[in-house]
């Protein structure tokens, strides 16, 4: 079911029409001034009669939430120098060419379906009156926008356009590639991304939008919310040579040996920040948790997002793992 938004009239709408309604609310993906307020979120937080709860996990990247909260860094500007994310279980990379990103990505709807192009609204939407038209053209190739408002990623010709925000907000894909348009660009003195109000052309986007941060709030929600529906991976592209530099410094670049072994990433293990030792059983549990990490032989990764301490570590079971729990191999010193 796609997502749909909220204004404020539909909001109180619902509540008018139903005596228990549940509400999903997400601030970072308000993505236009007619979207509903957070204060009236915030308003129906404090009634008496409403129950909040925090959701913390996600389910539909198969990074996880360190990658969700990667984005949200990365968008805002705020990683660390040399902060650089991996996933052996995600393919998330930034692209010197265009052309490349359409090659991969025509490769991925080939293999599993569900690979599509997006971009930001950075140019308006010609072929709408006239489909002979192209609206975007980058480097020499040409595209057009979505042919469709209702259920475009469904539709056959979906692969061989670009859609924008509003038909693939809510959606599930496999792959996504993004491109980030000349409405947003990076500033290498003041470290930080840069709006360009006028090559942004969603009329309902800034209509009566006065404040530029609040402007900037909007097109870095669209961005973080295009880069949320890829399952598998995520693809990038920006037309600003800048930008596309400072994604470098934190996103894997993709190249022509890019090859996976496998179909997986080759990760270093880091003792004790990806990865914990594999017990062998040739010690007993107790030495070889206090043994020194150098003289460990085999390590493993972790699952992504795993909080890892120096106390953990990993081992194979052969048979039913209750029967290891029953003699005692349990608690924070283990995983099974």
């Amino acid at each position: 079911m796609p997502y749909t938004t909220f204004d404020n009239i539909s909001l109180d709408w619902v509540r008018q029409q139903s005596d228990k309604a549940i509400f999903f609310y997400d601030a970072d993906q308000s993505i236009k001034p007619s979207d509903a307020d957070s204060s009236d979120f915030q308003r129906l937080i404090s009634d008496e009669k409403s129950v909040e709860y925090q959701l913390r996990s996600q389910f539909r990247v198969k990074a996880g939430v360190p990658y969700v909260e990667f984005v949200e860094s990365l968008l805002n500007c705020e990683l660390k120098d040399g902060a650089v994310f991996t996933s052996k279980n995600y393919e998330f990379r930034v692209f010197e060419s265009l052309e490349d990103m359409r090659h991969v990505l025509a490769e991925k709807e080939r293999e599993v379906g569900l690979s599509r192009l997006v971009a930001g609204y950075s140019w308006p939407w010609v072929s709408k009156n006239d489909p002979t038209a192209h609206d975007i053209v980058i480097d020499g190739i040409n595209l057009r926008w979505n042919s469709t408002n209702t259920d475009w990623i469904n539709v056959a010709q979906a692969p061989q356009e670009v859609g924008c925000i509003h038909t693939t907000q809510g959606y599930d894909l496999n792959y996504t590639g993004v491109i980030f348009g000349q409405e947003i660009r990076y500033d290498p003195h003041s470290k930080s991304i840069v709006i360009e109000r006028d090559n942004y052309f969603d009329r309902n986007g800034v209509q009566g939008v006065r404040d530029p941060e609040e402007l900037k709030r909007f097109v870095i929600n669209i961005y973080r919310t295009l880069m949320l529906r890829g399952i598998r991976g995520t693809f990038i592209y920006a037309c600003d040579e800048s930008l596309r530099a400072y994604l470098q410094q934190h996103v894997p670049l993709h190249t022509t040996t890019d090859e996976r072994i496998g179909g997986q990433n080759t990760i270093e293990t880091v003792p004790f920040v990806n990865s914990v030792p594999l017990f062998d059983g040739q010690l007993g549990v107790e030495n070889f948790v206090n043994l020194p990490v150098a003289e460990h032989q085999s390590w493993v990764l972790v699952p992504d997002g795993t909080l890892v301490h120096e106390s953990m570590f990993a081992f194979r079971v052969i048979g039913e793992s209750r029967d290891i729990v029953k003699s005692g191999w349990s608690g924070k010193k283990c995983r099974i």
